[in-house]
């Protein structure tokens, strides 16, 4: 190495001492960001905590107490407010109608000797674009037929029907084994689906 390139060096690392020292922040403003970071830590685990303390609170509520909720809420269906959703397709040569146990209603409808424009099946509706239920007080509580889980009264998720009518079931049933029955019935050649609604007990 010679003379200018050793010259060189040393002045390049006295500039980034130079500058590291100049540009540091001072004292007043460490001590502000680490109030800041102090603070934020502060609150992070106040935060932590309450969601810790909420989750507590969660598990101890017991399953009577759940369940007292539920009956106030939704009465002598409180048992019908939480389920998953199946689905049961029925499908004759004409139309694919599916439907749903959230509500027991049609979920959709697909017209199967017709396409789109653009050669995709016809689907007249599906999923939340349509609601149905029925809306009456019972037990002192607004009951919506919608909001609650029937039980298909079926164990295929798909029926293809091909010579007699075939009828599927969903049933919405209380505590006193009274219940609502939806009756949906699809015939074979046509594009009618029959409905009925049976009450017991």
């Amino acid at each position: 190495m010679d003379r200018n390139t050793v010259i060189g060096l040393v002045l390049i690392f006295l500039i980034m001492i130079g500058f590291g020292y100049f540009t540091q922040p001072s004292k007043e403003e460490r001590e502000v960001y680490q109030r800041k970071a102090d603070s934020i830590a502060r609150v992070q685990e106040q935060e932590r905590q309450q969601r810790l303390a909420e989750e507590q609170a969660q598990a101890l509520l017991s399953d009577s107490a759940k369940k007292q909720e539920a009956v106030a809420e939704f009465g002598l269906f409180a048992d019908a407010a939480n389920g998953k959703s199946k689905l049961v397709t029925l499908e004759n040569d004409l139309m694919k109608v599916t439907l749903t146990s959230k509500g027991g209603r049609i979920y959709s409808v697909e017209l199967k000797k017709f396409k789109t424009y653009s050669g995709e099946p016809l689907i007249l509706f599906t999923g939340d674009e349509n609601t149905f239920g029925l809306q009456f007080w019972g037990d002192n509580v607004a009951v919506k037929t919608n909001d609650l889980f029937f039980a298909p009264q079926t164990s295929d998720s798909v029926i293809v029907v091909t010579t007699d009518s075939v009828s599927v079931t969903m049933r919405l049933t209380a505590f006193n084994n009274a219940f609502i029955d939806y009756i949906y019935t699809i015939k074979p050649g046509s594009y009618m689906l029959d409905f009925d609604i049976r009450f017991a007990g």
